[in-house]
């Protein structure tokens, strides 16, 4: 489809193609729910939740336009989970933030020990989250309006709803308030692994 009179093709296929990965990710999405419906929980390993996270924000970056993404993830923080779950959180609150801020706002990534938590924290400096709005956000099928929604389609309104099924299928927390400069801030938090499962772990191996 290279050719100067192809253009229309080009576009047909590259409809079908957003469409697709639209549709994968939904089905992914409400099979995740499903799964955290039925009790039925992913292996948990001993990982690095800094590491993972770190994926995430590569993943994410592309998501960002012209805004400020700011990552403060420097030291490992071991917890006994799926990192395929922890990095879909990650990813979507990343996402979500980007798609309900406008352009040239600061997005910042943070992570950090919290006695035993390690915390992982999205916020910008973007509207913010009406304080009505805040009872329902992790609900499924909840969606606001944000600026990046029209060009990039509008969400199925399960990226919030996914964070929290994964933060609680990890014994663990998400809750959403203000952040400093006044936009939203999302804190999810998860249990540090123990030393003794640590052992536990290890010798399991032999």
């Amino acid at each position: 489809l290279g050719g100067a009179d192809q253009a229309e093709d080009r576009e047909v296929v590259d409809s079908a193609l957003r469409s697709s990965r639209r549709m994968s990710r939904l089905v992914s999405d409400l099979l995740l729910l499903a799964r955290a419906d039925a009790g039925r929980l992913a292996a948990h390993h001993r990982i690095d939740l800094a590491e993972v996270a770190g994926d995430a924000a590569a993943e994410a970056a592309p998501l960002m336009g012209n805004r400020h993404f700011v990552i403060d993830n420097d030291r490992p923080l071991r917890v006994e989970g799926s990192s395929d779950e922890l990095h879909r959180m990650v990813l979507n609150l990343l996402d979500n933030a980007a798609r309900h801020t406008p352009e040239g706002a600061t997005i910042e990534l943070k992570l950090c020990e919290q006695g035993d938590f390690a915390v992982v924290e999205v916020a910008d400096d973007g509207p913010g989250i009406p304080a009505a709005m805040r009872t329902q956000i992790f609900d499924r099928f909840v969606r606001g309006e944000g600026p990046a929604d029209t060009a990039r389609g509008t969400g199925t309104g399960l990226g919030l709803a996914i964070v929290s099924a994964v933060a609680t299928s990890h014994e663990g927390t998400v809750v959403v308030t203000d952040s400093p400069s006044g936009g939203a801030l999302f804190r999810a938090r998860i249990p540090l692994a123990k030393a003794g499962n640590a052992e536990k772990h290890s010798s399991s191996i032999f």
